[in-house]
């Protein structure tokens, strides 16, 4: 689903949250587009506000539960005068809405705030690509999609779907009373030495009037509805060309509200061993994982000797299970103890998953 709707050519939103909110809104909004103005949109007392605000108010909520929250990035353009004005929406339904003008940096609205510190982070790198290339726009949106998905994924590959947040990402442009939202086509692969590798071509482009999503890999083509023609009837279908929702997910085993895991490559005689730990976050009731990763211990040997070689099991990331009596023990010797295998072992219960201790394949757990 597009998530960006537009009026009469002048006036655009990102749309964030609760979408049947929006679909109440969008009306609303094209009934007071004839006294809407660049000195009026963003204002608390203006057209576009008064109207919202009456809206969001009227909306009856159960007391029992949340009360629903819509939001979005809006923007005005004067294409004759060559100006344009960025804004912010955030009402929740029975109590209101606000508008606040947006100077220059990063924002993040919708489910996607709630990942830790993902503004922050975001907001750094893009202060300092701009300051570094000031011109080089393209590169900036490459850098920016790039560390939204590395981000996201840090989460876990489930993230995506919990937070319903799409796998592939397309940008806009606004400058001087001038807006575009950019095409794209991609294509790609990842390999690594310990999974499949992986091709991928897609584009995202307007096809007859009609955006589209396409996979030319499957030969595959997907509809992005915009907000008035989805129903909740509707198959919204993930779009994951790049297998995203695919990969590594560390929320699978939590420790209170920690999860541990390692990284270990083992190619030839190479062999590296990364541990990390972080912690949780919720949405909605479903957990994910702070994307800030803490790095406990690491050890690497570019000529592991050759009776270990077979022992070490090649397998990317992996969770460790590790029992709640044993965590304080486990962060507080693990820099050390990193190669000790019987200590690994007893602090680590599926320490055979990534080490066989006499070189042997993991024991057959079926029947």
């Amino acid at each position: 689903m597009s998530k960006f709707v537009s009026f009469e050519n002048k006036l655009g939103i990102f749309t964030a949250g609760n979408l049947p909110l929006w679909q109440g809104a969008v009306p609303i909004i094209e009934s007071v587009m004839h006294e809407v103005t660049m000195d009026n949109v963003a204002q608390q007392d203006g057209p576009l506000q008064l109207a919202l605000q009456r809206y969001t108010e009227s909306i009856t909520t159960d007391r029992n539960k949340p009360k629903p929250q819509y939001g979005g990035i809006g923007f005005m353009i004067d294409e004759d005068n060559g100006i344009n004005t960025v804004f912010s929406l955030e009402g929740k339904a029975s109590e209101g809405l606000r508008i606040t003008p947006l100077g220059d940096g990063c924002i993040v609205m919708g489910s996607g705030k709630q990942i830790p510190m993902i503004q922050e982070n975001l907001g750094d790198l893009l202060n300092k690509h701009i300051a570094e290339r000031p011109g080089n726009i393209p590169e900036v949106e490459s850098v920016l999609k790039r560390e939204v998905t590395e981000y996201i994924s840090r989460c876990g590959a489930s993230a995506y779907h919990k937070l319903g947040i799409s796998p592939v990402f397309a940008t806009s442009r606004l400058a001087k009373g001038y807006f575009s939202m950019t095409g794209i086509e991609i294509s790609g692969g990842s390999y690594s030495t310990y999974e499949p590798p992986r091709s991928y071509h897609y584009s995202f482009q307007r096809k007859d009037g009609q955006l589209m999503l396409q996979d030319h890999l499957e030969g595959r083509y997907i509809v992005v509805n915009e907000i008035m023609d989805y129903s909740e009837i509707t198959v919204d279908e993930m779009f994951d060309p790049m297998g995203l929702t695919e990969g590594f997910d560390p929320c699978i085993c939590t420790v209170g509200d920690t999860v541990y895991f390692m990284n270990q490559w083992v190619e030839n005689d190479f062999f590296d061993r990364t541990v990390y730990k972080t912690g949780v976050f919720h949405f909605k009731g479903q957990l994910m994982c702070n994307p800030n990763y803490q790095r406990l211990a690491q050890f690497g040997l570019e000529e592991l000797k050759k009776p270990e070689t077979g022992s070490y099991v090649n397998t990317g990331n992996i969770v460790l299970n590790i029992p709640a009596e044993k965590c304080s023990s486990f962060e507080a010797g693990i820099n050390t103890q990193i190669l000790n295998h019987p200590w690994m072992a007893e602090h680590i219960t599926n320490y055979e998953d990534f080490y066989r201790i006499n070189n042997d394949p993991p024991a057959d757990s079926g029947n």
